[in-house]
C-alpha cells in the first residue's frame, strides 16, 4: 500500500474563535497568535485534520461530536503510549462520569484493544 501524503497550511489568524482551529475548507491549521502555537493546540488540531481525512468534507457537528472524539483519541493514544494521561475526555464532567471514563480508558489500555463494546461505551459517553 502506498503511503498517503497529506499537506496542511499553517497560519496565524487573529479572527478565529479559541487559540487554534482546523479549517476544513482549505485544510489549514490556524493559531490565534504565535503564543498559541503550543504542543497541546497542535496535537488537537492534527487530530481534527486526521478526522477530516477520514470523514471527508461532510465532517460537521450535526453528524458526530468531533471535539469529544478528538479528546478520546488523545486519551487513548496517551494510554497506549504508556503516559500519565490527563483524561481530557472527562474534563468538566461530573465526578461519576469522570470515574467511569477514566476506568474505561484504563481498561482499553489494560486489554490492549478497542472492541465493539468500547464503541458502544464511546457512543454512550458521547451522548452524555
Amino acid at each position: 500500500m502506498a503511503a498517503k501524503e497529506l499537506k496542511f497550511l499553517f497560519r496565524i489568524d487573529a479572527s478565529i474563535n479559541g487559540n487554534a482551529a482546523y479549517i476544513i475548507t482549505d485544510r489549514s491549521i490556524r493559531f490565534k497568535t504565535e503564543s498559541s502555537i503550543t504542543y497541546e493546540n497542535l496535537k488537537e488540531e492534527l487530530v481534527h485534520a486526521m478526522q477530516h481525512d477520514e470523514y471527508g468534507d461532510a465532517m460537521t457537528a450535526t453528524i458526530r461530536n468531533y471535539e469529544y472524539e478528538a479528546e478520546v483519541f488523545q486519551d487513548l493514544a496517551c494510554a497506549f503510549n504508556g503516559g500519565g494521561c490527563p483524561r481530557i475526555g472527562s474534563a468538566n464532567q461530573s465526578p461519576d462520569f469522570m470515574s467511569q471514563y477514566t476506568n474505561w480508558i484504563i481498561d482499553c489500555y489494560d486489554t490492549g484493544e478497542f472492541s465493539h463494546n468500547d464503541i458502544n461505551t464511546f457512543n454512550n459517553f458521547c451522548s452524555s
